[in-house]
Formats: structure tokens, sequence, C-alpha cells
């Protein structure tokens, strides 16, 4: 992974007064069908086009360039069109954009997407090191030189890290709706 790194989050201020702001899917969305958001996973791409429809944005939320959601899964993040535009001019592991109708305050909001990024194929075992997590991705060609990398598991590793090139070019952009912290790997 490119050095130094910093971990991405969802910023809880600035966002407006609900957190996470993507609360809901609209009314009658049926959770449990094949193509449901809940099937989304944190290891691997769905089989099928996954159902959005529709990202009930929460009345009192900002829609910011990166959205904070309750309904799905912890498996990427749900990006504004200026953000997506942004990640697609740096190198970013096996991912898939998918497009997502949003309403907020009963209005279309437009050109959002649901980045799903899997945990790349790693055998992370839960006694893992840090040291060790590093030199794993560092040994595989493909993450090696990555600027954004989504760990799920082990638990302690459950971060999303970027690379110094990217963390300045989001700031540079003003993209709204991020908060970094300071990375526990990669240091």
């Amino acid at each position: 992974m490119k050095r130094p790194c910093s971990t991405l989050n969802h910023a809880t201020e600035r966002i407006g007064r609900t957190f996470p702001q993507h609360q809901e899917m609209s009314r009658g969305y049926d959770y449990d069908a094949p193509e449901s958001v809940h099937r989304l996973s944190s290891q691997n791409f769905p089989d099928c086009e996954p159902n959005f429809n529709t990202v009930i944005l929460a009345g009192s939320a900002k829609a910011t360039d990166l959205i904070s959601t309750a309904p799905i899964p912890r498996c990427g993040f749900l990006v504004s069109g200026r953000f997506r535009s942004l990640l697609k001019s740096f190198s970013l592991p096996p991912h898939r954009f998918f497009a997502v109708p949003m309403l907020h305050r009963n209005k279309p909001v437009a050109d959002y997407s649901w980045l799903h990024l899997p945990q790349p194929n790693l055998q992370i075992p839960d006694e893992a090191t840090a040291s060790e997590v590093e030199a794993l991705v560092e040994a595989d060609p493909g993450l090696k030189d990555v600027d954004l990398l989504c760990i799920y598991q082990p638990q302690r590793f459950n971060y999303s890290f970027i690379s110094d090139a990217l963390r300045k070019a989001i700031e540079q952009e003003k993209i709204s709706g991020v908060r970094f912290g300071t990375a526990k790997l990669f240091r």
C-alpha cells in the first residue's frame, strides 16, 4: 500500500442532525429478498444487481459527498458523483460502482453510487500482528500500490486505509462527509 496512510471514516459533524444520514430504504423495501442490500457481502461481489430502490436520506441530514448508512452493511461507501470521479482517478482494489436512486425530503437526489469494496482475498489470521498484515498486503501485487484498501476482518483491523495522495486530493477537492484518522497499519 502506498505510504503514509490515514483511515477514512464518515464525518459526524457538518452532516446535519442525523447520523447515519441514511437510515431507511423506501417504504415496503424487502430486506429479505435475494437482491436486497442486506445481502451485500464484505467478502465478495453479488451475483445479481443489488436493489437500491430507494435510499432515503434523513430529512435533517445533508447530502454530503460521502453518505453514512445504517441499512447497507459495511462493505463499501455511498458516494456522490463528484467523489466517484475523484476515486476513479486513483488506484483502487477490485471494486464495483452501482447507481443508487436517492430521495431527500421526497425529492430525487441525482448522481449517487454505491462503491462496493469487498475485502481483498487475504488470509489474515485472527492473531495476526500489524506487521504481518502489512507484509501480506505488500506481498500481493494487486494491492501494494492501491490508494484505498478496506479490511473488515479480523475486527481489530476493520478500517478503510487511504494513501497520502488520495487524502490530499480529498482535502483539496473539499469532499464533504469525510473524517480522517491515524492508521494503525501502514505507519
